[in-house]
């Protein structure tokens, strides 16, 4: 988009706004995902709560500590490069599966003897 509005009729004009609105996006797209997990992990954890008055009271509580962690996790990512992270990180997600996925799975399918693969 920029290269084309760069490229084309307006480009002193266009320049700087289509910047900012790739901007707000990027910022638009981080606040919305880190809301989608903030929110899932909290009612996980109230999932697993006894007392509802206990959970409404500590829940601002719950959400702060999750979006505090979310937030770091994101930007430590992006101070380390997320290619640096993913090739560091697949290194081991493949150890994680096999212990994980795969001798799960066969430990199943023996005690099954293959009936409910």
């Amino acid at each position: 988009m920029l290269g084309l509005v760069q490229n084309g009729v307006g480009a002193s004009i266009l320049t700087p706004i289509i910047s900012l609105l790739i901007i707000l996006g990027a910022i638009s797209t981080a606040v919305n995902i880190i809301s989608g997990i903030v929110t899932r992990c909290v009612n996980a954890v109230e999932r697993r709560m006894d007392r509802s008055a206990k959970k409404a009271q500590e829940h601002l509580g719950r959400n702060a500590v999750f979006t505090a962690i979310f937030t770091f996790r994101a930007f430590a990512i992006a101070q380390f490069g997320l290619m640096t992270v993913v090739k560091k990180g697949y290194a081991y997600l493949g150890y994680a599966a096999f212990i994980t996925l795969f001798v799960p799975f066969v430990v199943h399918a023996v005690a099954t003897k293959g009936k409910e693969i």
